[in-house]
């Protein structure tokens, strides 16, 4: 076998473990999170080594499928928050939107907001420039504001209020 059907065996594996519950691989995020990034590690080498390594990293569809189901179980997980969000893709941004009604106020604050204000400050004066990341970053900001004050699934705090407007006006 190739080296990228190796690393989308092992993640399909490793799939097929966290939906069955084999082993509480949620119970074990931190050496989950390790598995993950040497399989990242040993695709970007591959990609490296068959492919244009200029193009923009995106996570293989096997990845992105163990990162929904991990985060459907433990939404608030900051190590797979942190690893779906290094380095920021397209995919990692819309794993994190399917999941979104389910992060807590606390998730918004220390690892969410901060991401879309460091991905804001990374984009012109224009604005969002039809790159998809960019508008996955605005549709996150979005998504937190309507959690928190269109449906109103609960009150905001003071400090995700404060964070929200912040990163509001960094938006405009």
């Amino acid at each position: 076998r190739e080296g990228p059907d190796l690393v989308d065996e092992f993640l399909w594996a490793m799939q097929r473990a966290v939906q069955s519950g084999e082993g509480s691989l949620t119970a074990h995020s931190a050496s989950v999170i390790q598995l993950l990034e040497a399989a990242q590690r040993a695709f970007m080498r591959i990609l490296v080594a068959t492919e244009d390594s200029d193009s923009e990293f995106q996570r293989p569809s096997s990845m992105s499928s163990v990162l929904d189901t991990l985060l459907d179980k433990n939404p608030n997980s900051p190590e797979l928050i942190q690893f779906v969000l290094n380095p920021p893709t397209v995919s990692g941004v819309a794993t994190l939107l399917g999941v979104s009604e389910s992060f807590d106020q606390t998730t918004w604050m220390c690892y969410l907001l901060p991401f879309v204000n460091a991905q804001l400050d990374k984009m012109s004066l224009q604005g969002v420039s039809g790159h998809m990341l960019e508008q996955g970053v605005v549709d996150m900001l979005r998504e937190c504001i309507r959690i928190y004050y269109i449906n109103r699934q609960e009150a905001p705090s003071f400090e995700l209020g404060h964070a929200v407007y912040l990163a509001t006006v960094d938006a405009v």
